[in-house]
């Protein structure tokens, strides 16, 4: 630098380089984000679609489970209680993951309390699986389980998205419950409406005089 103006020109340059790299970050952030949110959109926009034709509570949670783990990485599992309340497995993205005692254990807690339970949460951390409550109305329905999920499944940036995500599993088996206790309903009403009719015929043959 021979000259102060060649410094102040320098230092002009450095301050505009600043700014550009700054913007650029900015933009470059921004683009990631719209990215994301995007692919999120799609994966609920391709969920809610196939969940919208499935007629039975295996089927919701076979399709819940299979989005789960294309969607959060590596395996999932959908945990329903069973008839003695406990829950069970009900479907999975692929044969691989089988749950340990204690796996079942941290899904129960999960549904009992409402909360993340497992790896990455600050409940039973140790877990190999993460489990994700399906709340429907006043409680959970049942649980999401993945093993080996990404680091981003439980980030705060990710927590609309996730919580988005088993809301639309939830919803779908409460509309498949809902739709199982009208057909057995439908059925109840048509067995009575048959046995009234057999007694009414039989009632008639019997006060009928014979020829």
């Amino acid at each position: 630098v021979e000259h102060a103006r060649h410094l102040l020109t320098f230092l002009m340059m450095f301050a505009v380089g600043l700014v550009i790299s700054g913007l650029t970050a900015r933009l470059r952030r921004q683009e990631h984000g719209a990215l994301r949110r995007e692919r999120r959109t799609a994966a609920l926009f391709s969920l809610s679609r196939e969940l919208a034709s499935v007629q039975d509570e295996a089927r919701a949670a076979q399709v819940t489970a299979e989005h789960a783990a294309a969607v959060f990485g590596g395996e999932a599992v959908v945990l329903l209680p069973d008839a003695a309340g406990a829950p069970a497995v009900r479907g999975r993205s692929g044969p691989g993951l089988e749950l340990s005692e204690q796996e079942c254990a941290v899904a129960r807690w999960a549904v009992e309390h409402g909360r993340p339970a497992g790896q990455g949460t600050d409940t039973l951390p140790g877990a190999r699986v993460t489990c994700i409550p399906i709340v429907a109305g006043a409680g959970a329905v049942g649980a999401l389980a993945v093993a080996a999920p990404s680091r981003e499944l439980l980030a705060v940036e990710q927590r609309g998205f996730l919580e988005a995500f088993v809301r639309q599993a939830a919803l779908a088996i409460e509309r498949v419950r809902f739709l199982e206790e009208a057909r057995a309903a439908a059925l109840r009403i048509r067995t009575e409406e048959t046995r009234s009719a057999l007694l009414s015929s039989v009632s008639h043959d019997l006060r009928t005089p014979l020829g």
